[in-house]
């Protein structure tokens, strides 16, 4: 899959995707817009990240005992 380099490549998860990639979809623009307006500019990687937690590829949960304590 292609890796978005902009971000309107969101947008296109909001208007045709189904409801749990929109709502995940939507929450990144918003967290990525939050960054614009402090003038901070989003990394590739963050765009990486951000399609993989859309797709399903990845999550924000940690492993019960993964702590690296």
């Amino acid at each position: 899959m292609a890796i978005p380099i902009n971000i309107e490549d969101f947008d296109e998860y909001i208007r045709q995707a189904e409801p749990q990639k929109k709502e995940k979809a939507d929450a990144w623009r918003v967290a990525i817009g939050l960054q614009d307006v402090d003038g901070l500019k989003v990394s590739d990687y963050l765009l990486e990240l951000a399609q993989k937690n859309i797709e399903g590829e990845i999550s924000w949960r940690i492993p019960v005992g993964n702590s690296g304590n």
